[in-house]
């Protein structure tokens, strides 16, 4: 069984569970700890989380749904509209993720995002007391 006091809560992008490299961030985070000290920059990204490693949970809030971006905006417009409903989310927050993570050691909570995870990190930021946060710079383009 997963095991740690530190939890980050990953919010993937737009492209889901199963999308782009989330996973393998994921596992390196969980493994080694290193990702905000190589992804983060300026103060938004202090945190008293320490490596080595953590109790990564990655939620699926489209519920194994997806909808390709490719696809145009006509598709994934309502897609999104349908699956950001702050009610869902936090519900099942509160009644599956908070207690699986607190079952298996949690004591401090933390929330990263990308893109489409922008919006459960400020909203869980929001209403969590003590949630820590993570951001992300634009980097380059």
């Amino acid at each position: 069984m997963l095991q740690g006091e530190k939890c980050v809560i990953w919010n993937y992008d737009v492209f889901g569970f199963e999308g782009g490299r989330t996973r393998q961030l994921c596992d390196t985070l969980a493994e080694k700890g290193e990702f905000f000290s190589r992804f983060c920059a300026g103060e938004i990204c202090h945190n008293d989380f320490s490596p080595p490693g953590y109790l990564v949970i990655l939620p699926d809030w489209y519920r194994g749904k997806l909808q390709d971006p490719a696809e145009g905006p006509e598709k994934l417009v309502p897609f999104i509209k349908a699956e950001t409903k702050w009610d869902v989310i936090k519900s099942d927050w509160q009644k599956k993720v908070r207690p699986f993570a607190e079952k298996s050691g949690a004591k401090v909570f933390g929330t990263v995002g990308t893109c489409w995870g922008s919006v459960p990190v400020l909203r869980l930021c929001g209403e969590e007391p003590g949630m820590k946060r993570k951001g992300f710079k634009k980097i380059g383009w």
